[in-house]
């Protein structure tokens, strides 16, 4: 009998365990998002980058990286409230990046994934989700920025390649980056 108690209470904790952590990641990453900020807004940009690196870390797959986003729209459904902070965190750690002065590339590939990830959300509707409105419009900012940004890395990659079909083939990405930003918010695009 106190053999089976005990398989109970391990099995109970090891189940909330498990709810925990579905559930939690929102707030956690939310946090490191918060912290991150403040570092960020400080000028301490490796402090920032290791706060969203933490934070993208702790997403769920399908939110983390380009693998993830690779799993099927089907299984996918996050709220308005943590599509924000996914977007977020990955546009803010592209931002850091930027200032870091690290490689284009791997800057280009951090706005990307926000973008995609934006777009894997916008597959998964299905009309029946919850819609805040104040949140939806965040959201549509993020990622009018995080277009923007890309349109602008991706431009500092042409420039900086020595290949003609490279460069055209940045400058292409750039203008279709620019041309997502400005269908998400043609009000707040740079003329």
């Amino acid at each position: 009998m106190n053999m089976t108690r005990r398989c109970h209470w391990l099995l109970n904790i090891i189940i909330w365990s498990l709810i925990y952590n579905v559930y939690a990641w929102n707030d956690i990453v939310a946090d490191l998002l918060i912290k991150g900020d403040a570092v960020l807004s400080e000028n301490k940009i490796d402090k920032a980058i290791e706060y969203y690196q933490k934070g993208i870390k702790l997403l769920p797959v399908q939110w983390s990286s380009e693998d993830g986003l690779d799993e099927p729209t089907s299984d996918v459904k996050v709220l308005p409230s943590e599509l924000k902070v996914i977007v977020s965190i990955h546009t803010n750690y592209a931002t850091a990046l930027s200032l870091q002065e690290v490689s284009t590339i791997d800057v280009a590939k951090a706005y990307r994934i926000a973008c995609l990830c934006y777009r894997k959300w916008k597959k998964s509707l299905d009309g029946s989700d919850n819609n805040n409105d104040m949140i939806l419009k965040e959201i549509d900012e993020i990622i009018t920025q995080a277009y923007f940004y890309l349109g602008m890395t991706y431009q500092d990659l042409s420039t900086s390649s020595g290949q003609t079909n490279q460069q055209e083939e940045y400058l292409q990405q750039a203008t279709k980056t620019y041309a997502a930003a400005t269908k998400l918010d043609p009000q707040e695009s740079p003329s």
